[in-house]
């Protein structure tokens, strides 16, 4: 005897709903796992949590005098909010440099990631 008064049958997930719960388990699963994994390795690394905070220097500017002599340049004096992620565009940034400095005939960038050193000359306009 059903004591039931309105029992109806129990129905089955449809198949494509266990597909796209699966495939929502296992998006969300990439989205803790990638980031977790990349912990471990060099910082800062794509599509870790971290993002920049494996900075450690900027580029470092010089100015090459006429005499061969180099002076270092302090970025922070043409930069308010320097970051260590925000890109120095050399093509904008050393005809600034070379005005401001007479004596300059030319900007050095070590470039402190990879030990790149690049030289811009100054234009004699």
């Amino acid at each position: 005897m059903d004591t039931r008064d309105d029992a109806a049958p129990r129905r089955r997930p449809h198949p494509r709903a266990w597909w796209a719960a699966g495939l929502f388990a296992a998006f969300v699963s990439a989205q803790l796992a990638i980031p977790t994994l990349m912990l471990a390795g060099p910082r800062p690394s794509r599509f870790g949590w971290q993002m920049y905070a494996g900075f450690r220097a900027l580029d470092v500017y010089t100015a090459v005098r006429h005499d061969g002599s180099t002076a270092p340049i302090d970025l922070r004096a043409f930069f308010g909010n320097l970051r260590a992620d925000a890109y120095i565009a050399p093509a904008m940034f050393v005809p600034h440099v070379c005005g401001r400095h007479s004596d300059a005939r030319a900007v050095r960038v070590r470039h402190v990631m990879s030990g790149d050193t690049e030289e811009y000359t100054c234009s004699s306009e």
